[in-house]
């Protein structure tokens, strides 16, 4: 109450709570709003946006692959290209959260970015938004004669459905074994 200068509260509790939690053990830790709402669209299975698996290499966001049936895809996009520009404004090491910002959006909205793709000069794509799914399982086939293969790359609120798809149709393929790739 009597401290010599003015600060908010609100930081300084998630300050503590953080501190605190460090404490307890290395698998405890707090979730404030913002990061919660990123963890619970990942467990709903969808958000809005242009539908890229990326990585920052360089300073760039890079391409490591469109998600199929996205903007993304139909547009083009490579494994490998980078977004040297978003909306006409330079998109060179900017942080995590300004690529969601400036890349996600409601569905129907347009973003235009540049691309720089190896061996051809840089140009430009508009992309229009749409509600882009966010899949647990990226592979399910017949290994061999009656083995099944599924490899699940997240756990979400689609995972126990996407399985159970999958499983039947290895099973209509005569699958009576299988190998689980987590």
């Amino acid at each position: 109450e009597y401290y010599f200068e003015d600060f908010d509260m609100d930081i300084a509790m998630e300050g503590a709570i953080r501190g605190f939690l460090e404490e307890l053990d290395p698998h405890s830790q707090y979730i404030d709003a913002k990061e919660f709402e990123s963890i619970n669209e990942q467990f709903e299975g969808n958000f809005e946006g242009i539908g890229i698996e990326y990585s920052m290499i360089d300073g760039y966001i890079t391409v490591i692959s469109p998600i199929p049936e996205t903007p993304s895809e139909r547009a083009g996009l490579q494994s490998g290209d980078k977004i040297i520009k978003i909306n006409g404004e330079s998109a060179y090491k900017i942080t995590t959260e300004e690529v969601f910002k400036k890349l996600r959006g409601k569905k129907g909205s347009s973003v235009n970015v540049e691309i720089l793709r190896e061996g051809i000069d840089p140009f430009e794509v508009n992309l229009i938004r749409d509600k882009i799914p966010i899949t647990s399982i990226i592979a399910s086939f017949m290994f061999e004669e009656n083995i099944g293969y599924i490899k699940i790359n997240r756990f979400a609120n689609n995972t126990v459905q996407e399985l159970n798809e999958a499983l039947t149709n290895l099973e209509k393929n005569n699958m009576n074994k299988l190998i689980i790739d987590l």
